[in-house]
């Protein structure tokens, strides 16, 4: 579409996969938590389920927010933390995530498709009880960063491949991802 979009990560695999689906997308590897980018470097910094792999992810918050020129727009969109309300960790939210797996591995199964085996040396960091994911913290280092909060909201993250008949009954009401945009202005 135009746009000169790069990519980044600790992850020299993740890099390759992402090469090998796209021949347009610059990358680069990020040793450590430093962005090797200059401040203001980019119009749109995405951040899709990362900060979870990251300890110091409202430092990261940081980080990305001094990417942004002026005008620019950071997008952070990942699960929601335990101690939100928002989270649904048992009952319906269990049968609607339990059966979304379930819909999907029929469908790889079916299509012949094997999931890559990765090295995830560096995952889910905060996906415990030890160290939990505060989303109070993420908008906070968002407004530290001089940026406007444009949307604060959450949603049902609905990833099947084939159609979940509980979507009509579960999925309407209940969450388990958030999403934060903000402009610098």
């Amino acid at each position: 579409m135009g746009f000169r979009v790069v990519a980044f990560d600790l992850s020299e695999e993740m890099l390759r996969v992402l090469r090998n689906k796209s021949k347009h997308v610059g990358s680069r590897v990020v040793v450590g938590e430093q962005l090797p980018f200059k401040e203001g470097a980019f119009s749109l910094v995405v951040s899709y389920a990362v900060v979870h792999h990251v300890l110091d992810y409202v430092g990261l918050v940081r980080s990305l927010a001094r990417l942004l020129q002026q005008g620019g727009i950071l997008y952070i969109d990942h699960e929601t933390d335990s101690t939100s309300p928002l989270f649904q960790p048992r009952g319906a939210y269990r049968i609607y995530r339990q059966s979304s797996h379930y819909l999907n591995a029929v469908y790889r199964r079916i299509r012949g498709i094997e999931p890559p085996i990765l090295d995830y040396v560096n995952a889910d960091v905060h996906c415990n009880p030890e160290s939990p994911l505060d989303w109070r913290k993420l908008r906070t280092a968002v407004e530290a960063s001089e940026l406007v909060v444009l949307e604060d909201d959450s949603y049902l993250l609905h990833l099947t491949a084939l159609p979940n008949p509980l979507w009509p009954f579960l999925g309407l009401w209940l969450s388990d991802t958030r999403y934060i945009i903000a402009k610098r202005p």
